[in-house]
């Protein structure tokens, strides 16, 4: 059965949330970039080791939800790039290989308990901050150019292309507000900065960041 589609309404509405992963994707590198989140939790015990695994974890996942929507084809639970673009979505097979394979392993290092973890050596546990952001924004800078505008919120161009070139303003949840707003419910899942490093390893607790 060919996928669901959405109506403009239900597009513009989803926009928020693939904002929000580009937003959290591009502020998360940046901190790393900067060493923010090394500063702020150097004064946590181990220097703030689960706090930056957390942050490093978090990269991942949303590196992952954003390979997924650019790689995915379109399909009923889950929004996909042709679901917000002019014609139908499409990448080199190459490129959807090589993200993939990515995507793959931030799956068996953070959202499963793989045994495929107990086998990487630290070589290999490596998570390389630049290279994974410089393939999804390439992929991301093409989407942007083929989107439909009537089917994504206003300013989703501008501030997608402030996200991968320009002054990062870190994000609010689609669902929630900014701690301090009127609202119902403080953000979820935000984290106070990034990692010095663009280099980085993601061991459980029990390793060490270098």
């Amino acid at each position: 059965m060919p996928p669901k589609e959405r109506t403009r309404e239900e597009a513009i509405k989803q926009s928020e949330h693939v904002l929000y992963e580009i937003q959290m994707f591009s502020s998360l590198h940046t901190h790393f970039q900067n060493g923010d989140h090394d500063r702020a939790v150097a004064n946590l015990p181990l220097n703030g080791l689960a706090a930056r695994n957390a942050l490093i974890e978090s990269f991942q996942i949303h590196a992952r939800q954003l390979i997924d929507f650019l790689t995915d084809r379109p399909n009923q639970k889950e929004a996909t790039a042709s679901d917000f673009t002019v014609a139908e979505w499409s990448i080199s097979t190459s490129d959807r290989r090589a993200l993939k394979r990515s995507s793959g392993d931030f799956s068996q290092r953070v959202a499963h308990l793989s045994w495929r973890r107990s086998e990487l050596d630290a070589t290999q546990q490596r998570v390389i901050a630049d290279d994974i952001f410089d393939a999804v924004r390439r992929q991301l800078l093409v989407f942007v150019e083929r989107i439909d505008h009537e089917r994504v919120r206003p300013r989703f161009f501008e501030d997608v292309l402030e996200m991968m070139f320009g002054q990062v303003i870190m994000p609010e949840h689609p669902r929630y507000s900014m701690p301090g707003a009127d609202s119902e419910a403080p953000l979820a899942g935000m984290h106070p900065g990034g990692v010095a490093t663009s280099s980085l390893r993601p061991p459980p607790l029990h390793g060490k960041l270098t």
